[in-house]
C-alpha cells in the first residue's frame, strides 16, 4: 500500500512522500428536495452495494437504521 500511496503522491506538488486522499472534488448544489432525496438514498444504499448487509436499515452506522444515533433532520 505504501508503494501506492508514494506513486499517486507524484502528481500533486504539495504532496511530496505520500498521499491517501483524492484530491478531487466535484461539489453538487442540492437544489430540490428529490435531489436531497436522491443523495441520502445512494448513501443509505452504499452497505448494500458493498454487501455488508441486505437492507439499508439493517447497517448500524446508518441514518437508515432506526437504532442509530445518526438522524436525518426532517424540515
Amino acid at each position: 500500500m505504501l508503494y501506492l500511496f508514494k506513486f499517486y503522491a507524484k502528481k500533486y506538488k504539495q504532496n511530496t512522500h505520500y498521499i491517501f486522499w483524492n484530491k478531487t472534488i466535484h461539489p453538487l448544489e442540492l437544489f430540490s428536495n428529490e435531489m436531497i432525496d436522491q443523495k441520502v438514498t445512494y448513501i443509505h444504499n452504499n452497505p448494500v452495494k458493498a454487501g455488508i448487509v441486505n437492507e439499508a436499515h439493517e447497517y448500524i452506522y446508518s441514518s437508515a437504521s432506526p437504532f442509530s444515533k445518526i438522524k436525518v433532520w426532517e424540515l
